[in-house]
């Protein structure tokens, strides 16, 4: 694989993976001064978003007789690594691997004679009971027999393929060695039996550099029973080893190819050119930034798109399309090539909402004539709006699942649900702030006292509650299982209020329901879905960090109204958490987007960074407030600290709800004829 540079350019676990997500992407990545690169490139923010680090650190402790291998050189790494591995029993934290230019540190390395475990730590849970189901998938309703198992489902795919990645290169190193993969979580079924358990690591930002400090006696006795569990990967991974596993590659190539060619490539600094197509959505090369190039274009350019096509829009800009790939490989790249055969033909129930095609025929029609004009089906609104009921409640969650459990008795990934926010309008447009709730104290979990606050916000009257996206339904019917199984004195009393306004389907009948609820929950998103498109959002995207712009952009009864100096504490739309706040400002031509009005929720972090945190359909701040939340759960700071960023938690989520508001208001002014017309 060519000859050790004095400085090399390994192929590692991290770039095998961009590598396999698309292989060109090899080339523009780690370079800060040529490309742009939208990532995020911040252990440390990612440590607090993803929890790794909790399970990382939490799995060595479960080998205390261990061995870290801390320092960062490759060469003195691989050196006391070599070194470690003399002995005829071992285990090794972090120890490096070096075969040619393939490098790779592996979590844990558990060494007896010449029989070596090399256990992969994960984030995700995982159930034993399901977790082959999960791998290879069902055949006549069983999970497939091993004559079956040919292709890794996507579930566990990249994982199990960066395992594989690492058994090959310890197996290249070491041919001597017997090795057995693992992939270790944490056990969705299991309940940790000791309290405080994720407050014994805590993350240390210490320049660029992010540790994980233990705190009090984290002996495996302490720690209580395992949450973390280890499963033997050896199928799968001798399957992509010998060659034979059938899941469809980008590159197109065999596995032992795919790292021959990765890592020449790398080694040499040359690009791997492979055909545009679906993959090419997702690149955090589709940016540009002054004096830097734009990878994805260059990408485009390549293929033969002409330089005014550069900036799409293409056929994976297209809401929610499963057909990206095939219309790609038919060479309809643009919105512009698609025609009526490329879209579904399915029909909405409702004669006034738009089916998911013609939602996504719509899009396509409004990016291909330049379309100025915001779509909107006011028969339909209408017929919606008619049905709501006096005062309508406006809410939105902000919530975390944290991998290891705050108390005895929970398991991994409980839904903590931490804040939440309440608007109200009432029929004669008057708008309060009306509640809100927070609780960020380490180590508490706040769900029940949640749900009680919010019942007390709704049990006034039986007003119309509306919601942004299916999360709120999700997040309260998990608090009722943690009810369910609770010693709260008034769990039936909150059950049951929970019951009136979510639905929640029967797992075991498909179609049927436990229960749906009175005072059911109104998906406002949904509402958007069948009902309202505006051609500035060229995505499609139905997220409210999309559509509220757009709408105030649009909505001249929006900018006369929130011009005025009427939000505020004392102001005749009352706030809870600001002074007073002008909402329309513009910057040129365009109104600025309220959430960048606010104060960053951290000093250290803007707004933009956090949201790459978050899938972008996500609600607006929903990378903030996890993160906050996390960082006020697992990290150190002063009681100023806390206290500044609660305000900022509370401000944003204010605003996430008036931002419904907003959009409600809009669509009544659209109603009463007072904007300008629709398609």
């Amino acid at each position: 694989m060519g000859d050790k540079p004095q400085k090399p350019r390994y192929l590692t676990k991290s770039l095998y993976k961009i590598g396999r997500a698309c292989p060109t992407r090899l080339y523009y990545t780690k370079k800060p001064t040529e490309y742009a690169d939208k990532s995020l490139d911040d252990p440390f923010l990612k440590a607090l978003a993803e929890g790794g680090f909790q399970v990382g650190a939490l799995a060595q402790c479960y080998y205390p007789e261990g061995i870290g291998i801390e320092t960062l050189d490759h060469d003195e790494a691989v050196r006391q690594t070599e070194e470690y591995l003399q002995r005829d029993q071992v285990v090794l934290f972090e120890p490096a691997l070096r075969f040619e230019n393939l490098f790779v540190r592996a979590d844990i390395l558990v060494k007896d004679g010449n029989h070596v475990r090399l256990i992969e730590v994960k984030a995700k849970s995982f159930d034993p009971d399901s977790l082959l189901e999960e791998i290879w998938g069902k055949a006549k309703g069983q999970v497939k027999p091993p004559a079956l198992r040919k292709n890794i489902l996507s579930s566990y795919r990249e994982y199990i393929f960066d395992i594989a990645f690492q058994t090959y290169v310890l197996q290249k190193a070491h041919p001597e060695f017997s090795v057995t993969p693992f992939l270790m979580g944490p056990d969705k079924s299991r309940k940790t039996t000791v309290d405080g358990l994720n407050q014994k690591f805590f993350l240390v930002k210490d320049g660029k550099y992010t540790s994980v400090k233990t705190e009090g006696d984290v002996s495996p006795l302490a720690l209580g029973e395992k949450i973390l569990i280890e499963a033997d990967m050896s199928e799968p991974v001798n399957l992509i080893l010998s060659g034979q596993e059938q899941g469809e590659e980008v590159s197109g190539l065999s596995f032992e190819e795919e790292i021959e060619l990765f890592s020449q490539s790398y080694f040499q600094d040359e690009k791997i050119n492979i055909p545009i197509g679906a993959q090419c959505k997702h690149c955090q090369f589709r940016c540009s930034a002054e004096g830097l190039k734009n990878g994805f274009q260059e990408c485009m350019k390549a293929q033969g798109v002409k330089p005014h096509d550069l900036d799409g829009p293409f056929v994976f800009d297209v809401w929610n399309y499963k057909r990206t790939q095939s219309c790609m490989d038919q060479g309809k790249i643009l919105m512009c090539h698609l025609t009526e055969d490329d879209f579904g033909n399915n029909q909405s129930e409702d004669p006034f909402a738009l089916s998911y095609a013609e939602r996504q025929k719509k899009q396509v029609q409004m990016q291909n004539e330049c379309c100025e004009v915001p779509y909107c089906q006011t028969e339909g609104l209408k017929n919606c709006i008619e049905d709501f009921e006096y005062p309508l409640h406006f809410i939105d969650f902000e919530t975390s699942r944290v991998a290891i459990p705050f108390s005895a008795g929970k398991r991994p990934y409980e839904q903590i649900a931490f804040q939440f926010s309440h608007h109200v309008l009432e029929k004669d447009g008057t708008i309060r702030h009306m509640g809100q709730y927070i609780n960020l104290d380490q180590g508490y979990f706040p769900n029940f006292d949640f749900v009680r606050a919010l019942k007390k916000e709704l049990h006034h009257d039986e007003g119309t509650i509306f919601r942004y996206s299916h999360h709120e339904n999700t997040v309260l019917c998990d608090i009722h299982s943690q009810l369910a199984k609770s010693t709260e004195p008034d769990k039936d009393e909150l059950m049951a209020f929970i019951e009136t306004i979510t639905t929640k389907k029967d797992p075991e009948n498909k179609g049927e329901f436990l229960w749906q609820g009175k005072r059911n929950m109104v998906d406002l998103c949904e509402l958007v879905i069948k009902y309202y498109m505006h051609p500035s959002i060229v995505n499609g995207s139905n997220s409210i960090k999309y559509v509220l712009p757009a709408i105030l952009n649009e909505s001249k009864f929006l900018q006369n109204k929130y011009s005025k100096n009427i939000y505020g504490k004392q102001k005749p739309i009352s706030s809870l958490n600001m002074d007073e706040k002008t909402w329309i400002q513009f910057e040129g031509k365009e109104v600025l987007d309220p959430y960048k009005q606010l104060d960053p929720v951290f000093t250290d972090y803007d707004r933009t960074t956090l949201d790459l945190l978050m899938p972008e359909d996500e609600i607006q701040n929903g990378g903030a407030a996890m993160t906050a939340y996390a960082r006020c759960q697992f990290t150190k700071m002063s009681i100023e600290e806390r206290q500044k960023i609660k305000e900022a938690l509370l401000k944003y989520c204010e605003l996430d709800t008036l931002a419904m508001v907003m959009i409600y208001e809009y669509w009544l002014a659209l109603l009463r004829g007072e904007e300008r017309r629709v398609a």
